[in-house]
């Protein structure tokens, strides 16, 4: 059990640590910045408890991180009509749903999802 929990604190402390920068507003023990602290309640938990915690935190982290890129994704597609670029497509569909549901249903990485809000600003940048 000791492997797992040591895979299993070392992949809960990297992502409490890495969702920080979306400000989900995630609290409670299963966001401890502590790899120790995972690693000793993993350990006192039947295995079964520890993936389903996995589980539970990689399902707040995808809704967290579809709502960033949604809301960024809106307020770049705001600034588009606000500044008249005219720029049009999928990129610039003007559905909160539509780039929400983008993300959760087809799940592209947060690579993609950054490099569509990249992308839609450095169009604001630079063809507007």
């Amino acid at each position: 059990m000791a492997v797992v929990c040591d895979a299993y604190a070392t992949k809960a402390f990297s992502a409490a640590k890495a969702i920080s920068e979306f400000n989900c507003g995630f609290q409670g023990p299963r966001w401890l910045l502590d790899e120790n602290a995972h690693r000793f309640w993993c350990l006192i938990v039947p295995e079964p408890t520890a993936q389903g915690e996995t589980s539970a935190r990689e399902a707040q982290i995808k809704g967290c991180t579809c709502n960033w890129y949604a809301d960024t994704a809106m307020a770049q597609i705001a600034d588009n009509k606000a500044r008249n670029c005219g720029f049009g497509g999928l990129r610039w569909l003007d559905s909160r749903r539509g780039h929400y549901d983008w993300c959760n249903v087809f799940n592209p990485g947060l690579p993609a999802m950054k490099g569509e809000n990249n992308t839609r600003a450095a169009m604001l940048q630079h063809q507007c």
